[in-house]
């Protein structure tokens, strides 16, 4: 089971994602071929200038010169965003490859904070559109649409999760205790009062609550 490394955020989530995340690694691709062309070029120029005992201009070698550092600051700038949209779409693909997800399996570090977040961002991808197909079920589960799963089931899958992944740990008796759950699922904010039904910041319907 694949691991994503970097946790996406809300913020990251846009209808476009899939084709910003393909068009930087163009755009590294494109960095990487002026890399070589300014190189061989700076090496054909330094190799005329020795040729012809400095008669080549040295304003010809800073050309290649230049482009290749620009193209190495541009490079790093691509590679550095493309490295944090890669989680989202590491994220994307595992919900697509199958027809239901729990969704603490996409976190890779285990945590009900963690998992309102990872709740948060399934959320906007399906209502960006880039998760269309699929709904959040009982907030522990996203499915196909057409699976028609209910929160019973959801809440099955999730509790079956907990039970191979992560058996015998205090964590999992801390998930496990749907009636008074640490942070609220919906927005991650800390659940002050454990006799509370809704969120005190964003009023949705607390985990384990009817």
């Amino acid at each position: 089971m694949a691991v994503l490394l970097s946790p996406p955020t809300p913020n990251q989530v846009t209808p476009d994602a899939r084709k910003k995340y393909k068009r930087l690694g163009i755009a590294m691709g494109v960095c990487i071929a002026t890399f070589v062309a300014a190189f061989v070029s700076f090496a054909a120029i330094g190799f005329s200038a020795v040729a012809t005992f400095g008669e080549v201009s040295m304003a010809y070698i800073a050309i290649p010169f230049g482009l290749f550092l620009v193209a190495m600051v541009m490079f790093s700038t691509f590679a550095s965003k493309r490295a944090r949209m890669g989680g989202l779409i590491a994220l994307l693909d595992k919900i697509e490859n199958a027809d239901h997800t729990v969704i603490l399996s996409l976190n890779p570090t285990a945590g009900e904070g963690n998992a309102a977040s990872t709740v948060a961002v399934v959320k906007k991808c399906i209502e960006v559109g880039l998760l269309s197909d699929y709904e959040v079920v009982a907030d522990v589960v996203v499915a196909k649409k057409s699976l028609a799963m209910s929160d019973e089931d959801a809440t099955a899958a999730y509790d079956a999760y907990i039970a191979v992944a992560m058996p015998n740990t205090a964590l999992v008796e801390i998930l496990r205790e749907k009636s008074s759950p640490a942070f609220c699922s919906s927005c991650g904010a800390p659940v002050e009062n454990s006799s509370s039904k809704y969120c005190q910041y964003c009023g949705a319907k607390l985990r384990g609550e009817k």
